[in-house]
């Protein structure tokens, strides 16, 4: 799925996820997510975003909230489309606009003063 740059996203995103296969409920691909996002004009940056299942400590979610990676695997449970989850999707770029903003601000960009 593809989420344009918008008044709530900072950046073009990427959301690239494999299908859910209830006869095989313990494969671990569909609990890792693939974010690809613009960082900047010339830069990228990709990570995954793991379902609660992969979470531990102060990383898991408390139950209580509805975290998003979560929410991904119950439309898959249900055969829905992501499109259709618009709540999901804003749990996707507010995750990713949080990524961005740290990287933004413990990051420099260096250019090649020679050219």
């Amino acid at each position: 799925m593809f989420i344009n740059k918008s008044e709530t996203n900072q950046q073009d995103l990427r959301i690239d996820f494999w299908p859910f296969d209830v006869r095989d409920e313990y494969n671990a691909f569909p609990h890792q997510i693939d974010i690809y996002s613009v960082l900047d004009k010339e830069f990228s940056v990709a990570y995954t975003v793991y379902s609660s299942r992969f979470l531990h400590g102060k990383y898991k979610p408390p139950v209580s909230q509805n975290y998003f990676a979560d929410g991904l695997i119950q439309i898959y449970k249900h055969n829905e489309s992501l499109l259709d989850h618009p709540e999901i999707q804003l749990g996707f770029i507010q995750n990713n606009n949080r990524i961005l903003d740290y990287i933004h601000q413990h990051s420099k960009v260096v250019t090649d003063q020679n050219h």
